[in-house]
């Protein structure tokens, strides 16, 4: 997906264009050699994927957080009002334990809007046994 079409999707369910989010992206990887050995002293040979994960936010008043994903019909929303526990909506769990860490930190935060998109295949690297 290409960047106007996916800040085009944020603004099609955020609104408020004059407010312009902040685009992030982290590639995906794969170990070509040393799967597990970096941490037992052996080589490792990683290397970064086209493939990854883009992510659209933006501060808002107040202390909502909104999670958003193109890649499926699932969106969330979380308060601001200390530390969070684990929730039965999976993919929220990740974000939200980085936002944890933060308040750890007491680092304050405000009302954010989150828009999210992967093109790594779901299931990429899990082997079914």
């Amino acid at each position: 997906m290409d960047v106007r079409n996916f800040t085009e999707k944020f603004y099609e369910k955020y609104g408020n264009r004059n407010d312009k989010p902040v685009l992030f992206f982290s590639p995906g990887r794969v170990n070509l050699i040393g799967e597990h050995t970096d941490y037992n002293g052996g080589f490792v040979f990683p290397c970064a994927l086209n493939y990854g994960t883009f992510l659209l936010i933006r501060k808002i008043k107040g202390n909502t957080l909104k999670f958003s994903t193109i890649n499926f019909n699932d969106d969330s929303e979380a308060e601001l009002n200390g530390l969070f526990v684990n929730t039965s909506k999976k993919w929220i769990n990740y974000p939200l334990g980085v936002i944890n860490e933060f308040i750890k930190k007491g680092i304050k935060l405000s009302g954010l809007e989150f828009l999210y998109y992967g093109d790594v295949p779901n299931g990429a690297g899990r082997i079914e046994i």
